[in-house]
């Protein structure tokens, strides 16, 4: 998820504690601007990868090449879906197991 993208996953984190192996790949340019932070590091049963730069990126190709068989939810700024899609086909990734959703009308805060 990235900026605002992060609300259809913490609506659904934050309503209902779900069980099974989740891994949430946050991106935002810096801890203040990471929309309900306090409230998800506050889940037990989820792992929460926050990436704030691309010194990152790395923990982030890591993170998918260990888990090509994952389904991948990406939400966010148009930009950063479109980014985003590509690289995890290029890690792997099959098309069939990502989903996307752009979240409009702000990029111009980013």
């Amino acid at each position: 998820a990235g900026g605002i993208g992060i609300t259809p996953f913490a609506s659904m984190l934050l309503a209902k504690q779900p069980h099974g192996h989740i891994t949430l790949l946050n991106f935002n340019m810096s801890p203040k601007n990471a929309p309900y932070r306090t409230n998800l590091e506050k889940l037990t049963n989820i792992n929460i990868i926050n990436i704030y730069d691309r010194t990152k990126r790395l923990h982030f190709e890591d993170t998918v090449q260990k888990n090509t068989d994952a389904r991948w939810f990406v939400a966010g700024p148009p930009a950063r879906v479109a980014s985003v899609r590509p690289l995890l086909k290029a890690l792997s990734v099959d098309d069939t197991m990502i989903s996307t959703e752009e979240f409009t009308g702000y990029e111009s805060n980013q």
